[in-house]
């Protein structure tokens, strides 16, 4: 089941991306550009669970489909990323986070790949445990998400802001509630458990965005963290019932992940403006995608033959 009003968020939600990394101040748009990261969480986990829903989890064709889809796309920017570094004469950063898929040189966002990677662990077990209780795994992910931001918060455990972003403990409450959005998606019916907390989620980023009260979390995710995900699926849910969409921010969602990283890379250069900022972004990395899945093609072409 293709959603075209999933592919219009993700569009939203990668102009959002671009725009954080583009300005330090955000005005009044400020309580909705911030909920650019915590959509693209959700809608992973929306995705990952209607696609498991629909082919089931063998091992052998999720890791296949997932690298090619994930893995492959990193392959060039790791080198290009490489590149810059020499040629900027920046120390290169090879460290273990390198598995994590930390970049020779940090990029705005470079963290989210590793989300991204360990996602692919965690989407798989949060479905399947939604599968036997969906509760439980609602319970479950929102306690570490809770106790994540905890530590950080009181302990600065972890001990940097990197990984503060970077481990999935803190976002691991945004996947399940996309795993557990499926139903509301296919019934079409919002549960009264899950108005509520859209309603004291949003209550509650409005009042934090007003106020500028820093709560249990990094400051930076005031407006993103374990109280406020269900405000961001409440947009998601809106724009889903209501089919929205429009075929040029579609192309964006479909290109998103590659616009992402196309956008990494750029901003470690340059910084041109806004407007040009969004237009080489977004153009670019429209180009990557249509090339990486030209080159996929070929790849399956010889799989064939």
């Amino acid at each position: 089941m293709h959603i075209d009003s999933i592919d219009f968020l993700k569009g939203l939600a990668i102009i959002g991306v671009i725009t954080l990394h583009s300005f330090t101040s955000y005005g009044i748009f400020e309580i909705l550009v911030l909920q650019s990261v915590p959509i693209f969480i959700i809608l992973m986990g929306l995705n990952g669970a209607l696609s498991l829903n629909r082919t089931g989890f063998i091992l052998k064709d999720y890791l296949e489909k997932k690298c090619m889809r994930i893995i492959l796309p990193l392959i060039p920017v790791f080198f290009i990323t490489l590149f810059i570094a020499f040629n900027l004469n920046t120390k290169i950063k090879i460290s273990p986070l390198f598995i994590l898929g930390q970049m020779p040189i940090y990029g705005p966002g470079n963290y989210f790949i590793g989300l991204i990677l360990q996602s692919l662990v965690a989407i798989p077990i949060l479905w399947w445990l939604s599968k036997k209780d969906t509760r439980l795994m609602l319970i479950i992910s929102f306690g570490i998400s809770f106790i994540s931001e905890i530590l950080y918060y009181y302990y600065s455990f972890p001990p940097n802001d990197y990984l503060y972003e970077l481990l999935i403990f803190r976002w691991l409450f945004a996947f399940a509630i996309g795993i557990a959005l499926v139903d509301t998606i296919v019934s079409k019916k919002i549960s009264f458990v899950l108005k509520l907390g859209i309603s004291i989620s949003t209550a509650l980023v409005l009042f934090l965005g007003i106020t500028h009260i820093k709560f249990l979390t990094y400051p930076g995710y005031s407006l993103g963290n374990v109280f406020t995900f269900l405000f961001p699926a409440g947009i998601i849910i809106g724009v889903i019932f209501l089919g929205i969409s429009w075929k040029p921010i579609d192309l964006f969602g479909k290109a998103s992940y590659h616009i992402f990283l196309t956008q990494m890379v750029y901003f470690i250069i340059f910084h041109q403006g806004y407007i040009l900022n969004l237009v080489i972004s977004i153009g670019l990395g429209i180009l990557f995608y249509f090339s990486d899945l030209k080159f996929q093609s070929l790849i399956k072409s010889f799989k064939i033959k």
